[in-house]
């Protein structure tokens, strides 16, 4: 095997690993010589697939039969994708435009920093007509849902399809195999015989085979137009994108509305499989998962979406695993059981998050002012000064190492007399144990208040209550 297919083919190294071998050359004569031979600089295609579905093929041509019948027809055939979610802000934008030298426009450094659950986002959903050659987008500012694609599609036949097509009676749809127009889908089919049945249109939807989507008109004829409209312009607001949106145009003639969507498309709507079958859709013989027709019923015959009721239905399989028949144990031995394994599902979990977390869990050290305010809570003996104050005097005395320790007056200073503590009053004699000087028996010994300790005295700890020994031994004791 040749070493050459590890390193890098520059001109420069190749000129080198010629001149190694006898061929002394410059690196412009490699790359003269190359030319001459055939060949170019070159980057990677995007033209292995994978797997394929058998009927691909089938497919696509049945995708153009049906757009050339309803064309032929007179009847409007139109593209529909939703485009990658924008979040708004400073952030970097690919692609570069004209300005002054040495003034880019500034946009933040690392955007992942800034790209939390609260950053606001665009989410355009484009409806492309392939007759026309006109565009129209949505941009959104919840959720990419089923309802939220349908709605882009009934704002786009309200503003321009029942214009240029005022007498239709079918519309066709093209779509991919994923996102929120799905095949797999209920809300995307319920929701378009809603829309079939205010528009009184035939709506016909073919679906793209899995893997198939950059197939779709509206990828490369008006999102690739969007994309490079906006190239190196950061997308600061809702406003900006809808306008940049709204003024994309190409050479061709393609002209591109757009609109903000401020509604709200909430997450979990379902339709159950009795609502699906109520609907009037008829599958196609040719693959009726992906191509089917719905067809025109009054308002009233449509069924109305209900709201999310995957909480009732994971009680009801809930229910149905606690079964005695299905378990061969009665409610309260499965509850038993089930209290019995708590302790390790537990312990498997804690033993879980710690191989994720790669260690212990940490948790960070209470800091130097937290501590202090704790030292300083009122108790036996002590004034009570307010934690702020005494954080305010800590932060005001000078540092460690600048303090003048024998300085006249200063408490470090032998000379001081020592003022008169809580615990030299008669009333805390009790609380001295017998030993030798200075011992006390049984009690904890904690570091001395830096406020109030001073050496030979044994005080009381404001937070404990507990005598400790600071120094020499106490006359008293």
């Amino acid at each position: 095997m040749s070493p050459l297919r590890w390193t890098t083919k520059s001109l420069r190294h190749l000129a080198d690993e010629l001149t190694l071998v006898g061929h002394r050359v410059s690196a412009p004569t490699v790359g003269k010589v190359l030319r001459d031979n055939g060949f170019s600089l070159q980057g990677t295609a995007k033209t292995l697939e994978g797997e394929q579905h058998p009927d691909r093929d089938a497919q696509f041509r049945y995708i153009n039969d049906q757009a050339k019948d309803h064309q032929d027809a007179g009847e409007p055939v139109v593209s529909v994708d939703a485009k990658k979610k924008e979040h708004l802000g400073q952030f970097p934008v690919a692609g570069r435009e004209w300005r002054p030298k040495a003034d880019p426009v500034r946009v933040e450094d690392h955007s992942f920093f800034s790209m939390g659950p609260g950053t606001p986002r665009a989410i355009p959903y484009g409806v492309y007509d392939v007759a026309a050659d006109t565009g129209w987008v949505s941009v959104g500012v919840d959720h990419d849902t089923s309802a939220f694609a349908v709605a882009s599609i009934r704002r786009c036949w309200q503003a321009r399809g029942s214009v240029d097509y005022p007498h239709a009676t079918r519309l066709l749809i093209t779509a991919d195999s994923g996102g929120s127009n799905s095949y797999r889908y209920r809300p995307w089919k319920a929701e378009l015989a809603a829309f079939a049945a205010e528009t009184g249109l035939s709506v016909t939807v073919c679906h793209f085979p899995p893997g198939t989507s950059k197939w779709n008109k509206i990828e490369h004829r008006l999102f690739a137009q969007v994309t490079m409209n906006w190239r190196g312009r950061p997308l600061t607001s809702h406003e900006v994108v809808v306008a940049t949106i709204a003024t994309t145009r190409t050479r061709t003639g393609m002209v591109v509305d757009a609109e903000l969507d401020p509604n709200s498309y909430p997450l979990g709507i379902s339709v159950t499989r009795q609502e699906l079958a109520a609907l009037p859709i008829r599958a196609h013989a040719h693959h009726g998962e992906w191509n089917y027709t719905i067809g025109p019923v009054t308002p009233e015959v449509t069924t109305p979406l209900q709201v999310d009721v995957r909480a009732q239905a994971r009680a009801q399989a809930l229910a149905l695993l606690n079964d005695p028949r299905l378990t061969g144990m009665t409610s309260t031995e499965l509850d038993r059981l089930t209290t019995a394994l708590a302790p390790a599902q537990a312990a498997q979990t804690s033993q879980r998050k710690y191989e994720q977390r790669g260690g212990p869990r940490r948790r960070a050290p209470r800091c130097r002012q937290h501590r202090l305010a704790q030292r300083c809570r009122p108790g036996l003996g002590h004034h009570r000064v307010p934690a702020a104050n005494v954080l305010t005097e800590r932060a005001l005395r000078p540092a460690r190492g600048q303090r003048e320790h024998h300085r006249a007056g200063h408490r470090r200073d032998p000379s001081t007399p020592h003022r008169p503590r809580p615990c030299d009053r008669a009333e805390h004699t009790p609380f001295r144990l017998g030993g030798r000087p200075g011992h006390l028996r049984g009690l904890r010994r904690r570091r001395p208040h830096p406020f109030t300790a001073h050496p030979g005295a044994v005080r009381i700890s404001a937070d404990r209550h507990v005598l400790r020994r600071t120094g020499r031994d106490d006359p008293a004791s």
